[in-house]
């Protein structure tokens, strides 16, 4: 009897392996592909190997107005308000989180990560509401003939960011004590969130130029190139400061709530822009209510790490890090740039697009957060 179970259980073992095959083979996929989307550990280390898309392209103008499939499907046509208040006496929960770093925060291992001070210098007598309000100006897209398309960007995010809070002075009846006052430090030169940077938008707007048709062909390494593509928002994706040549990792301390950071002018993303994916890490400060992305067309649709992010400026889109459909999985058949054809859950489904790194992957060292090269041709 003991070995006709056995007998049994073997026969069905058998038979569910043979099951598994017939379902692999009816959705396309190969065995090998199919086991190592099992089982790969998502550790996002094995992309490139093996796979191309030489020869896949997308056509803005198929069909339709390049310009009017852009701002439907890509780009924000909504200018918003954004503010946020803060009072440092009353809002004891929030106080840590708005606390500004002091001058000597760089020696200090709780600023590297990421961690707010205690505001014991703060006087009780700071009574007063601090709030700032701007408006989002959205982006405008021209067409130049059927060779490529121009955005036309302030390069000003729509959402909140702490470093908005640095172009707000101090009450006028608050005399300033070196040191104690979170908005001394505009006379001081010390506190204020991070190193007093501010989001002060360009006197005109920034252009950035992309190809009607991507293609994908031989890749082209990203060089010195700072901005690698632009966000939904039109807030460029940097993989340095274009006036201090300043990365990720000298920047990550001083990275706001959404990855971003200010430069002289503009407003840069250099990671993850969570504002669009949701992702919050061990960083993010419990009580604050951080802001997440609302869908233009169905404001219902909560915001997802599979979701469209922006462009790069090879003209592909580039989402997040997670393949739509399949729960908290990075795609496993990325090439050497980061790119694959797969679903996307809207117009560029089982096209060609970008998968940025996953920001908790990241490790010192590492670059390239966004794209690993350009799959298709630059426009000059």
């Amino acid at each position: 009897m003991r070995q006709y179970k056995n007998l049994c259980g073997f026969n069905k073992l058998v038979g569910f392996f043979f099951f598994v095959i017939i379902i692999i083979s009816i959705s396309g996929c190969s065995l090998g592909d199919a086991f190592v989307n099992v089982f790969d550990d998502d550790n996002n280390s094995d992309f490139g190997e093996g796979y191309s898309y030489i020869g896949t392209s997308f056509n803005y103008g198929d069909g339709q107005l390049p310009t009017k499939f852009l701002q439907n499907n890509i780009f924000l046509n909504n200018s918003v308000e954004i503010s946020d208040t803060i009072n440092i006496s009353n809002d004891v929960n929030l106080v840590d989180y708005f606390f500004y770093f002091n001058a000597f925060s760089n020696e200090d291992p709780q600023y590297k990560e990421k961690k707010y001070y205690n505001s014991t210098l703060i006087l009780p007598a700071e009574d007063i509401d601090y709030t700032y309000e701007e408006q989002y100006p959205t982006v405008s897209i021209d067409s130049s003939g059927t060779d490529f398309f121009h955005v036309n960007t302030y390069e000003f995010p729509n959402h909140r960011s702490n470093y908005f809070f640095n172009s707000v002075s101090q009450a006028s009846n608050v005399v300033c004590v070196e040191g104690d006052y979170i908005f001394c430090s505009n006379i001081y030169g010390l506190g204020g969130f991070s190193d007093r940077a501010k989001i002060v938008s360009p006197n005109r707007a920034n252009k950035y130029n992309f190809p009607i048709i991507a293609t994908v062909l031989t890749p082209t390494p990203l060089g010195d190139r700072d901005i690698i593509g632009l966000a939904r928002n039109g807030v460029p994706l940097a993989q340095r400061l274009p006036n201090t040549k300043e990365d990720y990792h000298d920047l990550k301390s001083r990275l706001d709530e959404y990855y971003g950071y200010p430069a002289d002018s503009g407003y840069f993303y250099f990671a993850e822009p969570t504002y669009f994916t949701g992702y919050e890490d061990a960083s993010y400060f419990f009580g604050y209510d951080y802001t997440y992305f609302q869908d233009e067309v169905d404001s219902s649709k909560s915001v997802s790490r599979s979701d469209l992010i922006g462009i790069a400026l090879d003209g592909f889109p580039i989402y997040g890090p997670i393949e739509y459909g399949i729960q908290e999985k990075v795609p496993y058949d990325l090439d050497t740039c980061r790119g694959h054809v797969g679903p996307t859950g809207d117009k560029f489904s089982n096209t060609y697009h970008y998968h940025i790194k996953p920001v908790e992957y990241i490790e010192d060292g590492d670059e390239n957060f966004f794209i690993e090269c350009f799959s298709g041709t630059l426009v000059d």
